[in-house]
Order: structure tokens, then sequence, then C-alpha cells
């Protein structure tokens, strides 16, 4: 009996459907992530423009410490919930809300321990900053801040995970609305600290708005599960958490770092001025590159839930192809406007275009290894993707070290050196790793010569 034959235009339909979800996926993920980035930039913008060089100067110290804090563990949250909100799902049959009650209460539990940390030793960190009378209280007043931005993570991944893009989205708009319309009014209040409770407004509310959006898949899973079967999800959560913090901490402990050594040189509030201007534009340009990883990452993790391996690995050369188009114009265009972009930070001087030229290509070289790292993460490899970020962190540690003295300028030097090596090396193993699987289905694969 003859084969049905497919459809015609059938195959064209699927693919249209495919790039559909894609554009969808990303552009709503876009959304969701450059309404923070946006209120992170205008933060800083305001306050360079109230407070002058110095002002924004000391305001960075607070903004990086928040995301060593606090930042870092709600991104690896967001990474958790990516995973497994679809792997728990599968395990239990589809079932809606499988796992959220274990990843938000791990993620609370967290939140709370890293709060009342920063509290605590919040004048010990301005004393490693070099300002330990003007710094200290700040931090003590962005301990809510980090208990905001965690919590906004362990949420944000639920909903990520459950490829609720779209939601995801408005509900990041609501926080933003409220930053926006508080940002002028706090800070009329409180000085710099008032930007600071402005963003803690943005990532609250931000959680709340989504907590009402999923609520009722949360608490089917609290009805359905056990407070022992909960406790039980959070060993494999706290494995994944370690290597996948290491993989995030590396650029913004980096950032700290640096900020620790320019603030101890000599001028150093107009080297950390300089320095944090440039970054700023560096998480700018860096933004696309990550978005569309993002996106990937929840789809090659819904890929291998299903068994399908086979084409991570072209989709890993197509990813990088798609970053460098995506980064060469963007980095060419801050190349030609880097006086303008840094007299925006009121740093528009030869030290401050050459640290932003210097971290723009970075931003360029740093965008190719991205697909790397989620490459090995969907393989489960996240050790060996931790392994070259400590890497990176100790070439660029040793460097940032050694041009001490070159101020901002060296930093640059260092961040680009730095992922410049990365790229090297993630590339050359991410190509030759075989994905799982993929040894067994070359050899059900006929050979042609």
């Amino acid at each position: 009996m003859a084969e049905p034959r497919a459809e015609p235009g059938g195959r064209s339909r699927k693919l249209a459907r495919h790039v559909r979800a894609r554009f969808a996926s990303a552009f709503w993920t876009g959304i969701a992530n450059a309404l923070p980035r946006a209120a992170l930039l205008l933060a800083g913008l305001y306050v360079a423009h109230r407070f002058g060089p110095d002002g924004f100067a000391r305001y960075s110290l607070a903004i990086v410490t928040i995301t060593v804090a606090g930042g870092i563990f709600s991104m690896a949250l967001i990474a958790i919930g990516s995973k497994y909100v679809p792997e728990l799902a599968a395990a239990h049959g589809g079932r809606r809300g499988a796992g959220f009650a274990s990843v938000l209460g791990f993620g609370a539990a967290l939140a709370v321990l890293l709060a009342a940390g920063l509290y605590v030793l919040a004048t010990p960190l301005a004393v490693l900053l070099a300002h330990p009378d003007s710094l200290a209280q700040t931090l003590r007043l962005a301990a809510p801040v980090v208990l905001a931005v965690v919590v906004y993570g362990a949420v944000d991944g639920l909903l990520i995970g459950s490829a609720r893009f779209a939601a995801a989205a408005w509900t990041t708009l609501a926080g933003t609305a409220v930053f926006a319309l508080t940002l002028v009014a706090l800070t009329d209040r409180l000085d710099l600290a008032g930007a600071l409770v402005a963003l803690g407004l943005l990532w609250g509310v931000t959680a709340l708005c989504q907590l009402a959006t999923i609520g009722g898949a949360i608490a089917d899973d609290f009805r359905r599960s056990t407070r022992g079967e909960r406790l039980a999800q959070w060993k494999p959560v706290a494995g994944f958490l370690v290597p996948m913090l290491l993989f995030i901490a590396m650029a913004p402990a980096m950032v700290w770092i640096c900020n620790a050594i320019l603030a101890r040189g000599d001028a150093p509030l107009p080297a950390v001025a300089r320095f944090n201007a440039a970054y700023n534009w560096f998480a700018v340009a860096a933004f696309l590159p990550n978005v569309l990883a993002q996106v990937e990452f929840v789809h090659l993790s819904r890929a291998k839930a299903r068994g399908d391996t086979a084409g991570l690995k072209p989709i890993l050369r197509l990813a990088m192809a798609q970053n460098l188009l995506v980064m060469l114009p963007l980095a060419a265009l801050g190349f030609a406007l880097s006086g303008p972009l840094m007299g925006l930070f009121r740093v528009d001087d030869i030290d401050g275009r050459t640290t932003l030229l210097l971290m723009l290509a970075a931003a360029l070289v740093a965008s190719l290894s991205n697909p790397t790292g989620v490459y090995f993460a969907v393989i489960d490899r996240i050790w060996l993707a931790t392994g070259l970020n400590v890497g990176w962190g100790v070439v660029a540690l040793g460097l940032a070290w050694a041009l001490r003295d070159h101020g901002a300028v060296g930093m640059g030097v260092a961040f680009l050196a730095a992922f410049v090596v990365h790229l090297a090396c993630a590339a050359t193993l991410a190509l030759r790793l075989k994905a799982p699987g993929s040894a067994r289905q070359d050899a059900r694969t006929p050979r042609t010569h």
C-alpha cells in the first residue's frame, strides 16, 4: 500500500509556524529583559545628571554590590526555572505547575538569607570599597532591593520555564511603570538611596504581578505535593545552582573587584565613573545576544526533555553566526558615538571614550561565546562551562591587577583580553564535544562517500 504523500505546502507551513513561534518568544523575552535594563540605565543617567560624576560613582558602587549580592542569584533562579519546570512537568505527565512550589520556596529562602547577609555585612563591604562612612547606610537600604530581585528571579523563572513569555513581559511592564513614577520623588526624598528603592519597587511589583498570574498553579502544586517531596526537589535545584552561580557570577564579580581596585587607586571616583559608564553601555550592547540565548535555552531544554539532541550542534553554530551579525553593527555604532554616549554620564574624555571602545569590543567577543554556555548547560556539562568562566575570571583578575595604574582603561583591556581567551577555549570545546545520544545516532546513520 502506497504511503500517503505529505500535503503540498505542509512543510512550508510548519516552518512558518516554527519561525513565528521563535519570533514571538524572542519578542516577548526581549521586552521582559529590556525593561529592567532600561530602568537601570535611566536610573544611572538620572543620578549622573543629578549628583555629578562623583555621585554616580558612589551610586555605582552600591549597584554592583546589589548585583553580586542578589542579581546573580536572580539570574541563576531564572535559569533553574527554565531547566526544571519543563523537566518536572514531563516527569509528572505534563501536570500544570509541577515543581512550582519547590522552586518558589527555595528562591524565597535564598532571598531572605542574602538580604540579611547584605544588611549585616554592609559596613565591612563599604570599607572594602574605600567609602566606609557614605556607603554603609546605602548598602543597608539596599538589602530589601536584594530581597525583591531574588524573589523576582524565582517567580520569573517559573513563567519563563512554562514558556509564558508574554506574561513575563506584561508583568515586567507593570513594575517598570511603578519605577518610572517613583524614581524622581524617591530620589528627592532619599538622595542616592532613593534610586535604589525605586529599582527595588520595579522588581518587587513585578514579582507580585507574576505571583498573581501563576498563583493558581502554585497553589495546585502545594496541594498535590508533600513537604517532604518539595524539600527533596531542593537537592537537584541546589546542585544546579552552585555551578550555575559560578557560571553567571564571574562577570558581575569581576565588575565589583574592578570597582574595588579603582576605588583604592589614584583619582578613584573619576575612574569608577568612567568604568561604570562604559559597563552600562557594555550591558546594553550585550542585551540582544543574552535575550536570544535565554530563548534558545528554553527551547533546547524542552527538546532535550523530548530526547531530541541531534540538532543541538547545528543550532550552536547558527547561534554564533547570528550573534556576530547582530553585534557587528551595534559595536560599530557604539564606536562612532563613543563621545556622546560617555557624555551622557558626564565622563566624555579620552580615557572615558577609550574605555567604552574596549568594553564594546569585549561585548562583541563575549556574544560569540554566549551560545557555548547554553549548549553546555543543556547537555548537562554545566561544570565545564563553569570552569571556563572561572578561567575567564582568573585571566581578567590578573590583567586588571597588573593594569591597575591605567585606571578604567586598564580594566577595559582586562575584560577584552579575557573574553578573547574564553571564546577560543569555549568554541573549540563546544564544537568538538558530542551531544548526549549523538554517538548512537551516528551509528544508525548510513555513511555516504
